[in-house]
């Protein structure tokens, strides 16, 4: 847990497998009810993916992640693979690296081929919002007819779930929750939410007249570079 506290505080510049080993490594401590579970449940695209996690209630799950090197086959190195019996789901992280559509199609072929006894083989891709559904609907198709679920979550959404795990009363829980929460929030993954506090006057079944070629939104709150703002 060291790296994580050092990287929240600056004391670390990190890439895709440092972010991969603090996020996922972090998760082990929690119950698979409070950690991975709801995030999954909730971030994920399409959003019944991960129904088959419905019937599955573990505590200890530490023993069933496996990270690089403990996953490698046949030249392929996954990220993360979580195994739970008959479920198996194998995590592409990404941070800022290109679209990987080969790398993708063989690790859908592992899973074909080392998990043949799975019944449920999927497939998730774990990317910034920018474009990580530019990189789904480009290997969708191509995924889906090797037999494997595909899908994907963003960093940002998955931040989203975080800030939404609310009932446990252990504090040590507690902390890595937020341990994480700060650390997708350092590496800059904290989008915009509403207009709720700054703008009270827009509502989703209503409408703004604009007199263009020039118009403004009143906004009084801080707009942050490198982070996401969408206006429907």
């Amino acid at each position: 847990m060291t790296d994580i506290i050092a990287e929240i505080h600056k004391k670390l510049t990190t890439g895709e497998d440092q972010l991969t080993g603090n996020f996922f490594g972090s998760l082990r401590y929690l119950p698979f009810d409070l950690g991975i579970k709801p995030i999954l449940r909730e971030s994920a695209f399409p959003t019944n993916l991960f129904s088959c996690l419905d019937g599955i209630s573990l505590k200890d799950w530490d023993d069933k992640i496996l990270f690089w090197e403990e996953c490698r086959s046949d030249g392929t190195e996954p990220d993360v693979v979580v195994e739970f019996g008959d479920v198996v789901i194998l995590i592409e992280v990404k941070l800022n690296s290109g679209e990987g559509k080969d790398q993708l199609k063989r690790e859908a072929e592992l899973l074909l081929n080392k998990y043949r006894h799975c019944s449920k083989k999927i497939l998730l891709l774990l990317a910034p919002e920018s474009y990580a559904k530019k990189i789904y609907d480009n290997n969708e198709e191509m995924v889906d007819k090797k037999g494997v679920s595909f899908g994907y979550t963003t960093w940002q959404k998955v931040l989203t779930a975080l800030n939404g795990i609310d009932n446990t009363a252990d504090p040590f829980q507690k902390t890595i929750i937020n341990d994480l929460i700060r650390l997708l929030t350092r590496k800059g993954f904290d989008s915009f939410k509403c207009f709720d506090s700054c703008m009270p006057g827009v509502t989703a079944d209503g409408y703004w007249k604009f007199n263009f070629p020039a118009f403004y939104f009143e906004n009084h709150e801080k707009v942050t570079r490198c982070l996401y703002y969408e206006f429907k």
